[in-house]
């Protein structure tokens, strides 16, 4: 297991990790072999970019990603996920987490020119079987993301979230959007089909989230 603790999330006094904006650098990358339990709090993540996950990104991964007081902003996916991608995958049966809590995920984007881009901050993906991801979300705001995509009917303009656990409280979702052919879910897009998961929704706010059909 591993924990890194910043300075704090101030944009002018925390601690700083800046990408500017060069393609093809997330900051975290886990896959396959990595097994266990990342930490992060009090810092600021900003302009990663990447296919899929701007700066997270977890494919098969058999671990757990915790984040506490971390903003992450204006991160680009060309796919899935503009912060975030976490997809379970080819894992061992058991069961995943990712916790966020007290985050901010302000102006991130997941644009696919010609398919269907998912989750505008974050991507989610369990697993059909036994393989199952789990995520609570506890006093986060999710501020103007956006996810844009030519076909099908797909989005999430802060959440895409498929296969998994879900729980939200305490949270802001405001002014996110889902555009494309068939837009869906302005601020959260979720997909089961015959899977025992849950979803819970308490004591959150929805505002000026909106879906542009093209």
């Amino acid at each position: 297991s591993l924990t890194i603790i910043g300075a704090g999330n101030n944009v002018s006094t925390g601690t700083i990790f800046d990408n500017n904006d060069v393609n093809g650098e997330r900051f975290i990358y886990m896959y396959n072999s990595y097994s266990g339990t990342l930490t992060f709090q009090d810092m600021v993540i900003t302009d990663y970019k990447d296919n899929y996950g701007g700066a997270f990104y977890n494919n098969s991964a058999e671990s757990n990603l915790t984040l506490n007081n971390v903003t992450i902003s204006s991160c680009d996916a060309t796919y899935y996920g503009g912060a975030i991608y976490y997809n379970v995958g080819s894992s061992t049966d058991g069961t995943y987490n990712c916790n966020l809590t007290n985050c901010t995920f302000k102006d991130n984007v997941s644009s696919w020119a010609n398919g269907s881009a998912r989750g505008g901050a974050i991507y989610f993906y369990g697993n059909s079987t036994n393989k199952i991801l789990s995520s609570t979300i506890s006093g986060c705001t999710f501020d103007n993301n956006d996810v844009t995509y030519a076909s099908a009917s797909y989005g999430g303009g802060a959440i895409y979230s498929a296969y998994t656990n879900l729980n939200i409280d305490k949270s802001i979702f405001h002014d996110n959007t889902s555009n494309g052919s068939s837009a869906d879910g302005g601020a959260l897009y979720m997909y089961n089909s015959n899977v025992p998961r849950t979803f819970s929704l308490t004591n959150s706010l929805f505002y000026d989230n909106t879906c542009k059909d093209d």
